[in-house]
């Protein structure tokens, strides 16, 4: 049991002067709210995300009336490929172009980016995709 008292104790077996993953972690994400950059960054995912549902469901809104089934499938596949790449041209160089929660998470899980960063990317996303189907409703 002497290995491993400190579990019991609530000492840390660190030497002293060692940072643990966490507090750089937490470190990090402190100074990163703290920049423009980073609220820049989270803008440019939400403004992303509303661009790609605008114009992909525009573009099956649309087709729709003018095509036949298989030049509609061919066109709507077109136009959400074409935005998706003009998008990630457009904000690759902002905030990596995530567009989705799911490559956000990938990204905090995989420690690319902040977790913080992650969660805010993803609500930004989250936002920007209701706001984008809220233009094409209302």
């Amino acid at each position: 049991m002497g290995h491993y008292s400190h579990v019991h104790n609530g000492s840390s077996p660190r030497p002293p002067g060692r940072l643990r993953t966490y507090d750089v972690t937490v470190m990090a994400m402190r100074a990163e709210v703290a920049t423009i950059a980073f609220w820049r960054a989270v803008i440019a995912e939400c403004l992303a995300s509303l661009l790609y549902i605008l114009f992909g469901c525009l573009a099956t809104l649309t087709c729709t009336k003018h095509l036949d089934s298989s030049a509609h499938t061919l066109m709507v596949s077109l136009c959400f490929g074409l935005t998706v790449g003009t998008l990630v041209q457009c904000f690759q160089h902002i905030s990596g172009a995530h567009l989705n929660p799911v490559v956000s998470l990938v990204h905090a899980v995989t420690c690319k980016v902040t977790p913080l960063r992650a969660l805010l990317y993803a609500v930004a996303q989250t936002g920007g995709a209701v706001a984008g189907a809220a233009i094409l409703h209302g």
